[in-house]
């Protein structure tokens, strides 16, 4: 979020997190989607739906309202994960954290979620069976979620940090549309792109900036 803060403004980017004189945005839509967020990972990996009553009681009457609205809407992600599951499909970490580097830069990032997911013989390679790919799964809560505005710098950033755990060619990074249950998955032209705006942009924050 910093280095697209950067790209965004780079006036921004100096108040936010060079003076601390920005404070993060409290508007509705993004403190729910926090908040689901938070009942998805309590929820565990095996999505147990009987944990999110006990949650629910402790949010005032507005919010519950609200949240209860929105997991009435997540009715289809919540059947097709489940089904995923007992398919195959695994969640080996959630809400996962990491610090790493990038060239000289420290960089640390917070994965909503972790699966691996087993080959089948008609993916090709016999030989893949033995190794499950890796998805990198980022939860995105957005009424007009439009993946060409988001573009894919955080996945590969996401990518960057795990590929010496599991292996470059066996990550599949994704964003997950949960209004929409619908996947985004980074392919290889995207990764590409997102590579270059990275580059750029950690090339410019070597340098001397001006703010102004």
């Amino acid at each position: 979020s910093a280095v697209k803060t950067f790209l965004d403004c780079k006036r921004k980017f100096y108040f936010q997190y060079l003076c601390g004189g920005l404070k993060s945005s409290d508007e509705k839509d993004e403190v729910l989607g926090t908040k689901i967020h938070n009942i998805l990972h309590e929820m565990g990996s095996e999505f147990d739906e009987r944990k999110v009553a006990p949650l629910l009681e402790l949010c005032n009457i507005d919010d519950r309202l609200d949240l209860e609205i929105s997991l009435k809407n997540l009715g289809s992600f919540f059947r097709e994960q489940k089904t995923a599951l007992q398919n195959g499909r695994k969640i080996i970490a959630l809400e996962q954290r990491k610090a790493f580097k990038i060239g000289d830069f420290d960089f640390t990032c917070r994965v909503d979620r972790i699966d691996s997911v087993e080959s089948s013989v008609n993916d090709g390679d016999l030989a893949d069976l033995a190794n499950p790919k890796i998805q990198i799964i980022d939860y995105k809560f957005k009424k007009n979620f439009n993946v060409k505005d988001e573009g894919f710098l955080q996945l590969l950033i996401y990518k960057t940090a795990f590929e010496r755990e599991f292996g470059d060619s066996c990550i599949e990074c994704l964003y997950f549309d949960l209004l929409k249950n619908k996947a985004f998955i980074m392919d290889t032209s995207a990764e590409v792109e997102a590579r270059e705006i990275l580059d750029s942009a950690l090339l410019a924050l070597s340098g001397e900036v001006d703010f102004c």
